[in-house]
């Protein structure tokens, strides 16, 4: 099977004016908890994204924000929801308008369930920091072990918690629905 790594398209956002959230309030809980693979619902508060009318003002499927949370669309949620129903959480937010104070229910922040060690290091294009005492990857392309993978279709990589792999069934959903804000960059798999 084929996998992605799941993105943001910049090029077309800037052509299409998309909305940017340029601040995010998670009530006290750090960004890259959403990275960690766990369930939050038990302590998750209706997170707040804020943007600004005058500078964008087009809607897409998948939201960029000053963050790393990922914040798809009810669109996407509908379409996904039996695929991935046991392997994300999709949790509550609002996207408020600074302009006008107008808010938008129903879009999500994807909480990708599936965190795994399947990162091939050998065919990966990536270099290392020291950080206090701990390793950190940097991962420009990945590549993944298929077999370690092959039950999943969304996940996260332990050494590269940031990126959201995909299969190509949900590739095939997004593509088919004309889903917007995504980019799809096939990654290698052995």
């Amino acid at each position: 099977m084929k996998y992605y790594h799941m993105g943001y398209t910049f090029n077309e956002a800037e052509k299409c004016n998309y909305i940017y959230c340029s601040k995010v309030d998670m009530h006290g809980l750090d960004q890259y908890v959403v990275t960690d693979g766990k369930r939050l619902s038990p302590i998750w508060k209706t997170a707040g994204c804020f943007y600004d009318s005058r500078k964008s003002d087009t809607w897409s499927d998948y939201i960029l924000s000053n963050s790393c949370i990922p914040i798809v669309s009810p669109k996407f949620v509908e379409l996904t929801y039996d695929l991935l129903k046991n392997q994300v959480e999709f949790l509550d937010v609002t996207i408020t308008d600074e302009k006008d104070g107008s808010v938008t229910y129903g879009f999500k922040v994807l909480n990708v369930l599936n965190l795994v060690d399947a990162i091939d290091l050998e065919h990966s294009d990536y270099f290392t920091i020291e950080l206090d005492g701990e390793t950190i990857y940097s991962v420009k392309k990945e590549a993944i072990f298929e077999e370690k993978v092959k039950d999943f279709d969304i996940f996260r990589l332990e050494k590269s918690e940031i990126a959201i792999i995909v299969s190509e069934k949900l590739k095939k959903i997004a593509c088919k629905n004309k889903l917007t804000g995504f980019y799809f960059r096939e990654i290698r798999v052995y």
